[in-house]
């Protein structure tokens, strides 16, 4: 009985000490760029801390050069929290040039900075440096073409927001599209 249970004890520190060494040599994983995206917003609804815009259109470029747009009905829904973190929801179509349909929804959060909310404000154009917004958009498709998304873990990444404005410059988000890869 002493021997089983010495046995016991040194397989169960053998696979302590394995997995954490195994833990510490995994990498990161890394990101292959997909697509990039541009949908344009129609003058939000203001209803309190949420706004609610419409997309009319938009479109979207593969990284392999396929060219998609974006068809109605289309929304985001997007929430300002107290600290100045915006909570998104957004729910889009996507027919490509071979007429498959992706739907594509993300969350994600959006967080200006000093100059970005200063420029958010005067309706200026967002950049990286102005605020950190990054996306995780889920992708489901029944096209054979496309399928490979259904099952694909993606990072959204901004790369323009033109805000609402004085001027009558169209509104509109872009950003660019990351595959996870192990």
């Amino acid at each position: 009985m002493l021997r089983l249970t010495s046995l016991y004890g040194f397989l169960i520190m053998l696979f302590t000490f394995t997995s954490s060494a195994s833990a510490q040599e995994l990498s990161p994983p890394a990101m292959k760029y997909v697509m990039s995206l541009t949908a344009d917003l129609d003058q939000p609804y203001v209803i309190g801390d949420r706004f609610i815009f419409n997309v009319p259109s938009g479109t979207v470029e593969m990284a392999n050069g396929e060219k998609g747009e974006i068809l109605p009905p289309a929304g985001e829904w997007a929430t300002m929290y107290p600290d100045g973190v915006i909570k998104l929801d957004v729910r889009i179509t996507i027919k490509m040039e071979d007429q498959s349909l992706l739907f594509y929804t993300y969350s994600g959060k959006m967080l200006l900075n000093e100059t970005g909310l200063s420029k958010w404000q005067a309706g200026e154009l967002i950049t990286p440096e102005d605020a950190r917004f990054i996306t995780n958009p889920l992708v489901r498709t029944d096209s054979e073409r496309y399928g490979w998304m259904n099952s694909t873990v993606f990072v959204g990444k901004m790369v323009e927001v033109q805000p609402a404005n004085d001027t009558n410059k169209p509104l509109y988000v872009r950003y660019d599209v990351y595959a996870v890869e192990p």
